[in-house]
């Protein structure tokens, strides 16, 4: 299983980082996510196929083959003028795209609801503000402390067990480079791995990243790895650029394994 809004998510996400001009990689990206609207969205397959065929171009001038010797110099700056019409728009194009996958997602909202992705995200969303609360507590008693990564598993495995029936902590690996490891999470149902970091003086953003490679590369060869979301509680706000390392963990996706990056708070 995988979320169908995520798989949405994850088109405009790739969208955002292609330059529209020339149309050739568009064309690519829209011959990956023309299966996926008809799989996923049925209704909006026939729209999503008229907006994302190519622009009819604006008309350039005549080949330079055919335009005289002394008039080559008009053309070259007719040609330039032209590039910059297409260019714009392809922009134009593309933005409307990326419109209509939002628009896709917001008339949607209500079927999203239910997704295990957007139930494992809001229980991430909130984590933050269910660790400081746990700090208040009655009668001066000791205030509950989320201090390393061991506490951030121990309280998110709580929360999850409010929503998901089957969580299993510290599931096996397969054999990846000749060693076996364990994942944080798997929720076994939905086929989702959940795998937790907390950033510390000696754990930023590069260690992070070049752990978390190293994950993705595990969990691939895991038979119930369909999706791999990695949750990064980051409260003293150590990650500079979040939404850098974010796309840059998110690109390795693939169809076999998507990959959800979720660092908290923001």
């Amino acid at each position: 299983m995988s979320s169908v809004r995520g798989r949405l998510m994850n088109l405009h996400n790739e969208l955002v980082r292609i330059d529209p001009y020339p149309w050739n990689d568009i064309s690519l990206w829209a011959a990956r996510a023309i299966p996926i609207i008809r799989h996923d969205w049925p209704d909006y397959f026939d729209d999503f196929r008229e907006m994302v065929s190519e622009p009819r171009w604006t008309d350039g001038p005549l080949t330079l083959s055919r335009v005289k010797a002394e008039n080559r110099s008009i053309f070259a700056r007719d040609e330039a003028k032209y590039e910059t019409i297409h260019k714009e728009q392809a922009q134009r194009a593309k933005a409307r795209i990326l419109e209509f996958l939002k628009g896709v997602m917001v008339a949607t909202a209500s079927r999203a609801t239910s997704e295990p992705l957007d139930i494992l995200l809001a229980i991430l969303d909130r984590f933050h503000l269910v660790a400081r609360q746990l700090r208040k507590r009655h009668g001066n008693r000791p205030s509950l402390k989320i201090a390393d990564e061991y506490d951030v598993q121990d309280l998110l495995h709580a929360l999850l067990k409010l929503q998901f029936d089957d969580v299993r902590p510290e599931e096996w690996t397969p054999s990846c480079a000749g060693a076996c490891s364990r994942m944080d999470f798997l929720l076994k149902d939905e086929q989702i791995v959940v795998e937790v970091k907390k950033t510390s003086e000696s754990l930023g953003a590069k260690e992070i990243g070049e752990q978390l490679l190293a994950d993705i590369a595990k969990y691939r060869q895991h038979p119930d790895c369909k999706m791999l979301v990695c949750f990064v509680y980051d409260p003293d706000h150590r990650i500079g650029n979040a939404v850098g390392l974010q796309r840059d963990l998110e690109s390795e996706s693939s169809q076999e394994m998507q990959v959800v990056v979720c660092i908290r708070p923001t």
